[in-house]
């Protein structure tokens, strides 16, 4: 049991002339008022006594006659000050995030901290959080309906911050533009960063793993954005970005080309096994070079045999690459061929 200790020494002290104790005293008195109310006499007391204590009379204040209640003392005390530090980060970390401002011609990056690591941290051995950056054009206005571009980048599709090739394709305007990053399935491994190995190219099985992440943050684009046309979204990639398309839609089981009406693929997409998933879909295929021309005219008549809607252009810059050449005719695609 706790008590409380001598007046008389208390009185000695303070005709002694010590001074008035500090802050310490005072937050050691409340937690004592609280947790030991049991055993001091009154609260007019305790006030009293504390009033003549000095700063070097911390140790005065109670005096144990066991060691167990002095450990269970400390132990409360602790509790107490580690709630009044954490519990209020805790409240604020469950508030929802603030929704951004939404500007004309400005981007805003939204953060997913509980998802798994994206290709791009894996494949460049960085501690990176999967993140979407959304474009909201030039011209926009709240009170029209804007459609949605989604294209994915290639390589091992970015940090979900590169809005290049969409951007270009609209310059900036008409379209609402998002850059997603990409998610390998479990038991991708890379030995060295930034060097691709075996397996490098996505398929149906990476679609599937990474359609409830996709999905996710396509979801979030439509709750800040309320105003994008759902009848006009249009998803696409550029090489490895063009064959995470192909895999989504494979390992959606279809509901990619449900919740889509165009695809733009370019340089890439040739794994894809669910043509007839493309059935009335608008499907454009870019080819840059005479050497992948012919397995790109190969897909795009797969589509074609699928029931899509194809448009083919080849662009020819000898190389693998995504030209600037080429965004004339794709941007005619996108306004005339894709609104429909």
């Amino acid at each position: 049991m706790c008590v409380l200790s001598e007046n008389k020494q208390l009185t000695r002290r303070s005709k002694q002339g010590i001074g008035r104790p500090g802050k310490q005293h005072l937050l050691f008195t409340f937690v004592h008022l609280i947790l030991c109310r049991p055993y001091v006499v009154t609260l007019t007391q305790e006030v009293r006594k504390w009033k003549a204590y000095s700063k070097d009379s911390f140790h005065c204040l109670v005096r144990c006659r066991k060691p167990k209640d002095l450990q269970i003392m400390v132990h409360l005390v602790c509790l107490i000050l580690f709630l009044a530090v954490f519990f209020p980060l805790a409240i604020r970390a469950a508030e929802p995030m603030p929704k951004p401002r939404l500007k004309p011609g400005e981007n805003f990056t939204i953060q997913f901290p509980e998802m798994p690591p994206t290709f791009y941290a894996l494949f460049q051995k960085k501690e990176v959080k999967a993140q979407m950056t959304v474009y909201l054009p030039s011209n926009y206005d709240p009170a029209k309906k804007f459609p949605l571009l989604i294209f994915f980048n290639g390589w091992d599709g970015g940090d979900g911050t590169t809005l290049g090739y969409a951007l270009g394709l609209t310059q900036g305007r008409d379209f609402v533009c998002v850059s997603m990053p990409l998610f390998r399935a479990p038991g991708y491994q890379v030995l060295k960063a930034n060097s691709p190995g075996e397996n490098f190219i996505m398929t149906a099985e990476d679609g599937n793993y990474m359609w409830p992440f996709f999905k996710t943050m396509l979801d979030k684009v439509g709750e800040l954005v309320p105003n994008i046309d759902t009848a006009h979204r249009i998803l696409g990639g550029f090489s490895q970005g063009a064959h995470a398309t192909a895999a989504l839609i494979d390992g959606s089981g279809g509901e990619a080309t449900r919740l889509f009406s165009a695809f733009l693929i370019v340089e890439g997409g040739g794994k894809m096994k669910h043509y007839e998933w493309l059935k009335d879909k608008d499907y454009m295929m870019v080819s840059s070079s005479a050497k992948s021309r012919p397995r790109a005219e190969q897909i795009c008549e797969a589509a074609k045999e699928g029931g899509a809607r194809t448009t083919f252009l080849c662009e020819d810059v000898g190389k693998h690459d995504f030209p600037v050449s080429a965004y004339p005719k794709v941007r005619i695609w996108l306004h005339e061929v894709a609104m429909k």
